[in-house]
């Protein structure tokens, strides 16, 4: 192991002290300081209207005599044996009535600097990756560098060691300005908000090296650096535009959403008067009847069409889920949403008429990351894939 750090220090401090690094990493800098500026104004506005309205609240008598009517209510209710869909009904309006304005959250700021990171840090990732082989390659050091006592496999390790160590750092110094900024704008994470922060850190370098295996895998496939950052690029624009365009996709491969049928026409006719249709004299009992069997076709063919729409957007939503699952970014994405949020993920298929409203129910970052588990294992699964094939292939490489 000790070559492999020895090699990994030498990487390291090349990639440190290189112009390229250091310029996407004041970028990262200056667009994420700019982004915390935004989110700060927007969480401190969200902030002042929440105070705002708990201070009208405790003032507004026809408001607290309001919520203590639907109180008694409930107890009422729940005193007589009603429903517990009307009691959960209730139970939802009074919350929401007492909920109408909801704390905000110190880690929804994180939300305005999530396409940040996810943009430059995807192409710092690329910029430390692309040549991480290939460079070598075209001035002839690899064959040189594996004349001395040491093994290819002690070489590409020290090289990933030192790429995942440089991306580390640089991911850490952005959250370490990120937090000084929050600091100082008086905003103290504390608890489930501080896991969320480190999550969050966690799952960005996760992402970050998703991409850095990919440039270090094309890099270690091609034999120019040239040819290395052409096909990294063309893998980032897929990369970046699938989630955009998963919708569009899903709807090629299921094809047009289930028609409704059409309503039928309603035949009037005057009392004891008749009406011609098509020839055939039609009485008011006969039209009576006939209005009766088309308003039930309509409603079983409506209730079909109900049935076939329901199963088609589910279908959608799933194909959707899974092309994404294809895409770092899409993964990235999906997982932040959650993460910089405390709230269970909404539901399509629950009732919004009834139960606890799904914005009011507060999770814990672990109940947060089980409903998109899938996209944290396809991130973990792409980087090792990426680095086994970078690995399979160095030591197959041909130097001569």
């Amino acid at each position: 192991m000790m070559k492999e750090l020895v090699v990994a220090e030498k990487e390291f401090r090349e990639y440190i002290t290189g112009k390229r690094f250091i310029a996407l990493l004041a970028i990262l800098f200056i667009l994420c300081a700019i982004g915390m500026i935004g989110g700060l104004e927007s969480y401190n506005s969200q902030l002042d209207q929440y105070k705002a309205s708990q201070k009208q609240h405790e003032t507004d008598i026809g408001y607290r005599l309001q919520i203590q009517e639907m109180e008694k209510r409930l107890e009422e209710m729940k005193a007589n044996g009603a429903p517990q869909d009307q009691i959960d009904s209730m139970e939802a309006g009074l919350e929401m009535m007492s909920n109408q304005y909801q704390m905000p959250s110190m880690i929804t700021i994180f939300y305005s600097i999530m396409s940040s990171l996810s943009l430059v840090g995807m192409a710092l990732a690329v910029a430390v990756g692309f040549d991480l082989i290939s460079k070598e390659k075209e001035e002839g050091t690899l064959k040189s560098l594996l004349s001395h006592p040491i093994f290819r496999d002690s070489v590409i390790n020290g090289k990933a060691i030192a790429a995942v160590a440089v991306l580390t750092v640089a991911i850490a110094m952005t959250f370490l300005v990120v937090i000084a900024i929050m600091l100082f704008s008086g905003v103290v994470p504390a608890g489930d908000d501080l896991a969320r922060m480190l999550v969050f850190f966690g799952v960005t370098l996760l992402y970050c090296i998703v991409f850095l295996g990919i440039a270090v895998m094309v890099s270690t496939l091609v034999k120019s650096s040239t040819m290395s950052i052409l096909c990294v690029l063309g893998i980032f624009l897929i990369a970046y535009s699938l989630p955009g365009m998963s919708y569009q996709i899903s709807s090629i491969i299921l094809g047009p959403s289930p028609q409704w049928p059409v309503s039928p026409g309603w035949i009037s006719v005057p009392p004891n008067g008749t009406v011609t249709i098509d020839g055939r004299t039609i009485t008011a009992e006969e039209a009576a009847k006939i209005n009766e069997e088309n308003q039930k076709q309509y409603q079983m063919l409506s209730q079909i069409a109900q049935n076939e729409s329901n199963a088609y957007w589910k279908k959608s939503r799933d194909l959707t889920s899974m092309i994404n699952l294809l895409s770092p970014v899409g993964n990235y994405n999906e997982l932040s949403g959650v993460i910089l949020s405390n709230q269970r993920p909404y539901d399509y298929t629950e009732a919004s008429s009834s139960g606890r409203p799904w914005w009011l129910t507060k999770i814990s970052i672990w109940d947060s990351l089980g409903y998109k588990w899938g996209n944290l294992v396809a991130l973990i699964v792409m980087a090792v894939a990426s680095f086994a094939v970078s690995y399979v292939a160095f030591m197959r490489t041909d130097i001569r």
